[in-house]
């Protein structure tokens, strides 16, 4: 708090002193100044090392970090088994998901009223937005990409789905994909269902950069009994048009402070505190993560009893 409320600098002797002095009047100077030459000791030292090397090997690669026992649905855990030293959640924005896990939180946290908020989807090709932002995938962190198949598999149960299970052909070219649902996007916006895709993935484990694939899904989810409008929208794949698009919404996307998905700008903010200066931003308040949804929910004024009024744009 002092570091990020007061902006004082904690690295040094005389702050930390200063606010030990003020936190606990009761404890005597000396005791104190006894405490702070630890900072020099050896020993301190390597107790630190020892204790970092140990987080690390139980999967943590950043902070703050946190290690929960005492899960109250197997069904949560990948696996059906909790980790000797518990499950690790990242974040400071996972106090909810670990709520869930202990027992003591909500079922289920989704938008709700969906009737009343616009969703507006904009496909985009994720190797190109991360060459445009200059990120990378996570997955290239070992120790990231083993918590992000935990966290998924947590998030996919407290979200009323099937537990998620990751691809066997992954990373895959989604470009077709995305070219696809931009198609389908121009023509038949209300018929827009990103999941039906993401679910052949995730759940059915289809290989959805198979133009085959792409074909079968929707003449299953979408339109089955106009296979000639299929075929129509399945021509996107080979139309410059649909390329052109498809980079160009990526390039905006980053220009408005997209680096990775999901992404969501949502506008109709109910509290003010929320927003940084006071202001909602012309093209939303960026969100990023399926884990986001209970502040979404919040920043919309949203709650689990009640509806939300119309205005708001996701």
């Amino acid at each position: 708090r002092t570091y990020q409320e007061e902006h004082l600098d904690v690295s040094k002797i005389n702050v930390l002193k200063e606010v030990l002095l003020k936190e606990y009047p009761a404890v005597r100077p000396k005791i104190i100044d006894e405490l702070l030459s630890a900072i020099e000791d050896p020993q301190i030292k390597e107790i630190l090392d020892k204790v970092t090397k140990d987080v690390v090997d139980k999967g943590a690669f950043g902070l703050p970090t946190m290690l929960v026992t005492g899960c109250k649905d197997i069904k949560i855990l990948k696996n059906g088994v909790e980790p000797e030293f518990g499950s690790l959640f990242w974040g400071i924005d996972k106090i909810p998901d670990i709520e869930f896990y202990l027992g003591i939180g909500p079922k289920l946290l989704r938008i709700r009223s969906r009737e009343k908020v616009d969703l507006q989807f904009c496909p985009v090709f994720l190797p190109a937005l991360f060459k445009e932002a200059e990120n990378s995938t996570p997955l290239l962190v070992p120790a990231k990409a083993r918590y992000m198949q935990d966290d998924l598999h947590r998030i996919s149960v407290k979200m009323g789905m099937k537990p998620y299970v990751s691809p066997k052909k992954f990373p895959l070219n989604t470009f077709n994909v995305m070219k696809v649902l931009t198609a389908i996007k121009l023509s038949y916006p209300d018929k827009l269902e990103l999941a039906m895709l993401a679910k052949s993935l995730h759940e059915d484990n289809k290989d959805i950069s198979d133009k085959t694939v792409i074909a079968e899904v929707l003449s299953k989810e979408f339109l089955s009994s106009e296979p000639k409008t299929i075929e129509t929208i399945l021509t996107a794949m080979s139309e410059p048009l649909f390329k052109e698009m498809v980079i160009s919404e990526t390039k905006e996307a980053v220009k408005k402070g997209v680096f990775g998905v999901p992404a969501m700008f949502v506008t109709g903010g109910k509290d003010a505190k929320m927003m940084k200066n006071g202001i909602e931003p012309t093209h939303g308040s960026l969100f990023w993560g399926v884990d986001k949804i209970p502040e979404i929910e919040r920043y919309l004024g949203m709650t689990a009893r009640s509806q939300h009024s119309s205005g708001s744009k996701l």
